[in-house]
């Protein structure tokens, strides 16, 4: 067991797949170097690219030198040889020939090995500025274009470059794996080139064995010359075949610096795109110009679509000729009795069956020339669909759902039209399989023909010539069938039906997005933001700064002494009036007071028996009683608070003259210190009346507090309302100001209302007896504070002047709900562990052991297992619930790219890897 784990260790380790695991250690000083300059690998590859570079230089100007010396002496043994053929015999002339023949492929070789050194310099010196690229790239970095809105028409240059880019990359990516195909193909060469020099030499061996020998035949001496010859050549190609690869090498080297470029330039667009997404803006010109775009697609369409219709018409009635010319001969060929007529016969029936299969190819294009056209439309549709949705979304957010909807619809219908094309795409697969066999069969026919003429078609000369033309034509037909531009179409469908599909992918997302924005993440009209806190702060200063100065204005004795001047007769009666208002009402008023206190007195001695109504009275008697000790400061106050209630008129209005903003605003600033005094009084009278009521309002243990948090609502009471009033009436211009204020005061009463409440209050509430008020006096005792202080944030989420009622209402369902997922799927886990610890477990002897062997091992995996699945039920729902919409793909995309870590340019580490390497485990147990 224990050696079978270090084997599934070993081959763990060293597969390919798992090299982050290797790599963590080797690779760990790079990534911290990396983390300190991003740019340091491709500074390294710069380096030794320069110093390769130079290496490749000097070699090529000496090769190119040797080079140059071995095509001189080609040439100059050329000379020669013409030389010696003028007067060579004829086998002498074969060897020269031969001769010739080797030292042009040796020609040949020399100079492809020259154009192999001068591409191998040129790709390096590409893949040096390449390099550079990167390093500037990374190093300065352009920051992409940013705006406050984008218009569809930016949107869409911006995806179709991007679309071009991926493709680009998907095209590179292609043509470096046929270059690592080129290389293993130019290896097998070199391998096979190597075997014949070997063999070559072996011969050479042999003859001048044989010429030392004394066999000194001309033949075997020019043998020997030519296998020489032919053993340099083969050296020459040996080096050949090794540039080659060099070559190759470079250039993957060259195309990966070309795709890391086109990567960093995808990621950037990719970037760009998403700030459009973010700020994507469309206007009504917008809407109308896709549909403009729309009708005119259409208009085109129907037109092209009357046209390939038309020439449906005339290859029918050609099929049709086609059939009846095929059921004649059928009956013909029934009757024939030559073998030579039998095969014309065949032939002329192949030519006929070709033909209208190449007549069904055409009606087979015209019907996907049309399906082209009809999904073009409905990209035209579907892009004015996408701009009117996000026009309409951005005026009115009732009308997001109905577009999902329709999105919805529109994708399942793509969907349908991406499988069929996808069926199509096979079956054209197919038919151009079936097509190439049959082209194959048919030029197997003509070469068995071939093999007839003397034979059969020996004095049928005519049926053998028919035969071979037809034959021919039904070739011709079949590569028409082949060569159709079917299979391109339907391509060109599948990526219009793409391209669909993502825009309704994309539009839906920014749907959904936007919906969610303004379900959850609107805040209400009244919300103030940082800026407007900011600018009250400044406002509030200004107004203090005002009313400092026009205080000492308004103080200034020459001021006050030609205000007393300025005032008329009206002006003083008006004065008069006041006062005499002013005593008759806090008389009368005080003499009220009085008397109800008197008859409140006398019910407290008459209803002595009645407890509740007594402790009313005297909490009736105490108020007055301070009422009537704070009577003047209190009367004076709401005297002339009236007055500016209802705006100085009606019995009000005798001192119209007086009221003034700034005199309005003294008011209300003096009223804070008044208010603050007065709490003060009320604080101390309700201290006392709950003492002389034996606590009836507040428990003696809590009195404190809740004098702490009533003294907490009236100071800033006291304090905030007034400065309101002051500032809405002095400052005579629009403000955050009063809304701050008003923000203020009503977050303090929220937060001291809830205090109010303690866990002992709320435990009181709930009955003592029975399970389930029990579990839940246990809980309540276990989560009050975290629950508390949850209900307190979502409450003051939901205050209008924070704005966030949706983004409350929204938490308040999926913070429990999400909770009591995890509960549920803990609480399933644990009922799991419990069943299933029978299977694989039982107890013996006050002991737990295996049923079978490993039981416990497997059990452990099998809890691992279990609790890992409802972990991934689990995380779908939650998803779903706090709208993030995972998929398994898109979960599995970011586990292995996103939630892992980097360790080497080339290697992760994260959940998957883990995962797998337990997997690993598990099959090395089951395995034993």
């Amino acid at each position: 067991m224990f050696k079978l784990l270090i084997l599934l260790f070993t081959i763990f380790f060293s597969s390919n797949f798992y090299t982050p695991i290797n790599a963590l250690n080797s690779d760990f000083s790079k990534t911290i170097i990396k983390s300190n300059d991003i740019t340091i690998i491709e500074k390294d590859l710069l380096k030794t690219e320069e110093t390769k570079l130079s290496e490749e230089q000097a070699k090529f100007a000496t090769e190119e030198r040797n080079i140059t010396n071995k095509l001189n002496s080609i040439q100059s043994e050329f000379s020669k040889i013409d030389e010696k053929l003028k007067t060579a015999s004829e086998s002498e002339k074969e060897f020269l020939v031969k001769f010739i023949t080797l030292l042009n492929e040796k020609k040949q070789t020399l100079l492809s090995q020259l154009e192999s050194l001068k591409e191998i310099v040129t790709t390096i010196e590409q893949n040096i500025k390449n390099l550079k690229i990167i390093i500037t790239y990374k190093e300065t970095p352009k920051e992409a274009k940013q705006s406050s809105s984008y218009s569809w028409k930016e949107f869409q240059e911006a995806s179709k470059d991007l679309y071009t880019k991926k493709t680009e990359l998907t095209s590179l990516q292609d043509k470096i794996k046929t270059l690592e195909k080129q290389q293993e193909t130019e290896l097998k060469f070199l391998e096979s080139n190597n075997l014949q020099k070997q063999t070559q030499e072996d011969k050479l061996k042999q003859v001048e064995e044989e010429i030392g020998k004394g066999i000194r035949e001309q033949i075997k001496i020019n043998e020997r010359a030519l296998l020489k010859e032919e053993i340099i050549l083969l050296s020459e190609i040996d080096i050949s075949y090794k540039l080659k690869i060099k070559k190759l090498k470079e250039l993957v080297i060259l195309k990966n610096s070309d795709l890391q470029i086109l990567t960093l330039e995808i990621e950037k667009k990719s970037e760009e795109i998403k700030e459009i997404e973010k700020n994507l803006i469309p206007t009504a010109e917008d809407v109308n110009i896709a549909q403009q775009e729309w009708s005119l697609e259409s208009q085109k369409s129907q037109i092209a679509k009357d046209s390939w219709e038309e020439k449906k018409n005339p290859i029918k009635k050609e099929i049709e000729e086609l059939k009846k010319k095929i059921d004649s001969l059928n009956s013909d060929l029934s009757k024939t009795k030559d073998q030579a007529e039998q095969i014309y016969q065949e032939s002329l029936l192949l030519k006929y069956q070709t033909e209208i299969d190449k007549h069904n190819n055409y009606l087979k294009i015209i019907d996907y020339e049309k399906s082209r056209l009809d999904l073009n439309v409905t990209a035209k549709k579907l892009q004015h669909d996408s701009i009117k949705a996000y026009y309409q979304s951005n005026l009115e957010n009732s009308l997001i759902k109905p577009w999902l909807e329709s999105f919805k619809n529109q994708k399942d219908i793509i969907l349908v039209q991406i499988t069929e094309l996808d069926r199509k795409i096979n079956e054209e697969i197919n038919t151009q399989t079936e097509t190439i066999r049959k082209i194959d069969q048919v030029k197997a026919k003509i070469e068995e023909l071939q093999l007839k003429k003397t034979g059969l078609f020996r004095n049928k000369t005519k049926f053998f010539e028919d035969s071979i033309i037809n034959y021919n034509d039904a070739k011709i037909n079949l590569i028409t069938i082949k060569d159709s531009r079917a299979f391109a179409i339907i391509n060109d469908q599948k990526n219009t039906a793409e391209e669909i599909k993502n825009t309704i992918d994309f539009t839906k997302k920014q749907l959904q997005t936007k919906n969610i924005s303004e379900n959850i993440w609107k805040r209400s009209p009244k919300s103030i933001t940082l800026s407007d806190l900011l600018k009250a702060i400044k406002d509030a200063e200004s107004f203090l700064i005002k009313l400092f100065w026009d205080t000492q204005s308004y103080l200034n004795p020459y001021i006050i002494v030609t205000n007393i001047k300025n005032l008329n007769l009206p002006n003083y009666f008006g004065l008069l009036i006041f006062a005499i208002f002013f005593i008759l009402f806090m008389f009368f008023t005080k003499k009220i007071l009085l008397l109800i206190q008197n008859i409140v007195s006398e019910n407290i001695k008459i209803s002595k028996h009645n407890q509740n109504i007594v402790y009313l009275l005297i909490s009736i008697s105490t108020f007055l009683e301070f009422s009537l000790n704070n009577f003047k400061l209190l009367f004076s106050w709401f005297f002339i608070y009236c007055h500016i209630l209802f705006d100085f008129r009606y019995i009000f209005s005798s001192i119209e003259f007086l009221a003034t903003p700034y005199l309005i605003a003294v008011f209300y600033i003096a009223t804070i210190p008044i208010w603050i005094y007065l709490s003060g009084k009320l604080l101390a009278t309700a201290k006392m009346l709950n003492e002389k009521l034996s606590y009836l309002f507040f428990a003696e243990k809590t009195e404190s507090k809740f004098i702490f948090l009533v003294a907490s609502i009236l100071y800033s009471t006291a304090t905030l309302i007034p400065l309101r009033q002051a500032f809405l009436n002095y400052i005579d211009m629009p403000s955050s100001f009063p809304n701050v204020m008003s923000a203020a005061y009503s977050l303090i009463l929220v937060v001291m209302i809830l205090l109010f409440f303690g866990k002992e209050d709320v435990l009181t509430l709930i009955p003592s007896q029975g399970p389930i008020f029990s579990w839940l006096t246990k809980k309540i005792e276990k989560y009050y504070y975290p629950v508390f202080i949850s209900f307190m944030g979502l409450l003051i989420l939901s205050n209008p002047y924070i704005g966030y009622s949706n983004m409350a209402w929204y938490l308040a369902f999926a913070i429990p709900v999400s909770m009591s997922i995890i509960y549920g799927a803990l609480i399933a886990h644990s009922y799991i562990r419990k069943w299933s610890s029978t299977f694989f477990l039982k107890e013996e002897n006050d002991e737990i052991v295996n049923k079978f062997e490993q039981a416990k091992v497997y059990y452990g995996f099998f809890i691992i297992l279990t609790f890992l699945a409802l972990s991934f039920i689990a995380f779908f729902f939650i998803t779903r619930i706090w709208q993030l919409n995972y998929t398994v793909a898109s979960l599995f995309s970011d586990l292995s790219k996103r939630w892992v870590i980097p360790i080497s340019p080339t290697a992760n580490l994260g959940i998957l890897e883990l995962i797998t390497l337990i997997s690993f485990i598990i099959s090395g147990f089951i395995i034993s």
